[in-house]
């Protein structure tokens, strides 16, 4: 699924790319995006890619996916509490050498409370390897808190996710001629 909101400037829109372990943590992730898109549309475009971990395991899908992890500037990886991240984390891992842009952020996101349970040492420590390999922050939002591991100061996964996007940086649209 590909939401695209229409931008009055030239903007480069802020990729988000959305990976959902089920429909529990694909309803999260779409609202905490929708949220997003309430606070900042005004002021940055957005373009979204979503995908469920289990299409992954398709080959052509994959080969979509992985496309869109080179141009995300925020990867969201949505847990659910009856599955596995192993599949998204081997998946991310693989792409993690061919992605070309060095910033932006992995945000892990639990969809409810079970699902923050699955977070463990062994799951931050395996998305914090993929996130420094991609040259990403991890940002890790708990939805019992509403506060991400980061530190954010508002909103939660809405705080942690829209401060990334703000400071992605953007190649500047001022530069018209190449002897300026």
């Amino acid at each position: 699924m590909m939401i695209q909101t229409p931008s009055l400037e030239a903007n480069i829109p802020c990729h988000i790319l959305v990976l959902y372990g089920d429909s529990a943590a694909y309803d999260s992730a779409i609202e905490t995006c929708r949220r997003v898109l309430a606070r900042f549309d005004a002021e940055l475009p957005f373009a979204f890619n979503c995908s469920s971990f289990d299409r992954l395991a398709n080959p052509v899908q994959a080969r979509h996916v992985a496309e869109a992890v080179t141009h995300a500037d925020i990867i969201m990886v949505s847990l659910s509490a009856h599955g596995s991240s192993a599949s998204v984390l081997g998946f991310l891992n693989r792409c993690a050498f061919n992605r070309s842009r060095k910033e932006g952020a992995i945000a892990l996101l639990a969809s409810d409370n079970v699902a923050a349970t699955t977070v463990n040492e062994a799951v931050l420590a395996g998305f914090s390897i993929v996130a420094q390999r991609m040259g990403m922050d991890l940002l890790v939002v708990a939805p019992a808190s509403g506060v991400s591991e980061m530190g954010s100061p508002e909103g939660g996964a809405i705080g942690a996710i829209t401060a990334a996007a703000m400071q992605t940086p953007r190649p500047s649209l001022d530069h018209w001629g190449l002897n300026e």
